[in-house]
């Protein structure tokens, strides 16, 4: 027994080389996940944890929430070609007013990534609209209220969004036009009676 115990001790097993990477190594790689874009807001999401994904020709995208989502699956292709004119630097920035469609009281004349959710800021204009803020289910957009809450019908909290005021017409202004539209009717006549003498062959 003894010789055996010794051929076993002085046995020699190969051991693994230094560049072989450990397999708790490994483990973590795979859980960190792969980080993507979303293609509506540009923020960054982690593919293995986002709930939020869309298949499009063969293709999953993953978002950063709901709304997100629901913008890209109605029309993709309107996202893809906006995303590839950024990577390719083809997009010029307009002069106008952009608005975070997340965080409504958020607004800048440049486009940038808003500073509280991260999300593009998007163009609304050459100039500032009349806005109020309103906050509907983007389950159910037929609820509509003025404050914020809950969906009453699926308990979702309700988004806020911007809606554009129609400006109220200026009783001046339409005054002025209607003072400038009686003065021409009148001045009309007076104008023929005394240039009508210059008019060739129609002398009145």
């Amino acid at each position: 027994m003894s010789k055996m115990s010794d051929i076993f001790s002085n046995r020699r097993y190969p051991r693994a080389p230094a560049s072989v990477p450990i397999l708790s190594d490994h483990i973590m790689t795979l859980s960190s996940g792969e980080i993507m874009k979303d293609p509506v807001c540009g923020m960054d999401v982690h593919a293995d944890s986002s709930p939020y994904r869309f298949d499009h020709d063969g293709v999953s995208y993953f978002f950063c929430c709901e709304h997100c989502r629901i913008k890209f699956r109605e029309n993709p292709d309107k996202f893809l070609n906006l995303a590839a004119q950024s990577k390719t630097g083809q997009e010029e920035a307009r002069e106008g007013y952009y608005f975070c469609p997340m965080c409504p009281e958020v607004h800048s004349t440049k486009p940038a990534p808003c500073p509280k959710c991260g999300m593009a800021l998007e163009f609304a204009g050459e100039t500032a609209p009349l806005q109020q803020t309103e906050w509907t289910c983007s389950m159910h957009p037929e609820v509509v209220q003025d404050t914020p809450g809950d969906c009453p019908k699926c308990g979702m909290a309700l988004e806020a969004r911007l809606v554009v005021v129609a400006e109220e017409e200026n009783q001046e202004l339409l005054d002025m036009k209607r003072r400038f539209w009686i003065a021409l009717a009148l001045s009309i006549p007076v104008i023929v009676s005394a240039m009508g003498m210059h008019i060739p062959g129609r002398p009145l």
